[in-house]
């Protein structure tokens, strides 16, 4: 083979090679080939969850709600939930907040940015929240897990903030 033709052959492979170079190519072959059961391990929480306030733990709290449902659009990587309390009071919130299960997020709670980090352990999703509010720092840590039957959704958390720590189990119920 001339000196050409072999400049040629190397082009060639070289402009074959690229996506592999890349890492285009790797992931495209990574994701043909991965096994299908690492993404059947993450519960899929779509849908209408409402808060068994019975089985519910508030930590104390004095403002356990009177309701909540909770509506869940979850397309892995991304998760939105639609949340609506009624208070002791009577009134209403409605919040929203959009996650990832695979990063960070930033969600707006009463004019001030909330960053939360997600990430599937095992079967149950890790959220990790922190937010300054009126010059103090608060986070929370959550793990949220679906029982066997798809039936229960159990959010645990532990808030931080300047007047301590509050632990919370959440028992929610798809309808």
């Amino acid at each position: 083979m001339n000196a050409c033709a072999r400049r040629t052959t190397l082009v060639i492979a070289a402009l074959l090679a690229l996506p592999l170079l890349s890492g285009v190519g790797l992931k495209r072959a990574a994701a043909r080939s991965a096994p299908k059961s690492a993404a059947a391990a993450h519960a899929d929480l779509t849908g209408e969850w409402w808060l068994d306030v019975a089985r519910s733990q508030f930590g104390g709290s004095a403002h356990t709600p009177k309701s909540r449902t909770d509506r869940i659009v979850h397309r892995d990587p991304e998760l939105l939930v639609r949340s609506l309390t009624v208070r002791p009071a009577g009134d209403s919130l409605a919040l929203e907040y959009r996650y990832r299960t695979n990063g960070e997020s930033t969600n707006k709670v009463m004019g001030q940015n909330v960053r939360t980090a997600g990430k599937w352990d095992g079967a149950a999703l890790a959220l990790s929240s922190h937010a300054t509010m009126l010059m103090m720092d608060l986070s929370v840590a959550e793990r949220w897990s679906v029982s066997a039957d798809g039936r229960t959704l159990t959010e645990v958390r532990a808030s931080k903030g300047p007047t301590g720590e509050v632990k919370q189990t959440l028992v929610f119920q798809k309808h």
